[in-house]
């Protein structure tokens, strides 16, 4: 854990929870709302706070489903899957 969080040291206003949810998402696939409120076992307002973070530091992007106005998909932008991808290549190094 204290790897992870010197990883994460340039962004000291992303929580764990925040981290969990951008892991989840590095795989740069974009998920539904739902499924990922229950991959990460958070409520849905938590998971509507943590994305709009991440969304406000350009890690994550949120949209509509344009057949379903109530369907919400998220992913991670190329700036969030790049600092996943540093943060995991720092890992590996320990």
């Amino acid at each position: 854990m204290k790897n992870m969080l010197e990883i994460f040291a340039s962004w000291p206003r992303l929580t764990i929870r925040q981290v969990t949810v951008l892991f989840f998402l590095a795989d740069g696939v974009q998920h539904d709302f739902k499924c990922l409120r229950l991959a990460v076992r958070i409520s849905a307002a938590a998971l509507s706070r943590n994305c709009t973070t991440l969304t406000e530091y350009g890690l994550v992007e949120r949209r509509r489903d344009e057949h379903d106005c109530r369907r919400c998909w998220v992913r991670a932008t190329d700036k969030g899957r790049e600092l996943i991808a540093l943060a995991q290549a720092k890992l590996k190094e320990t």
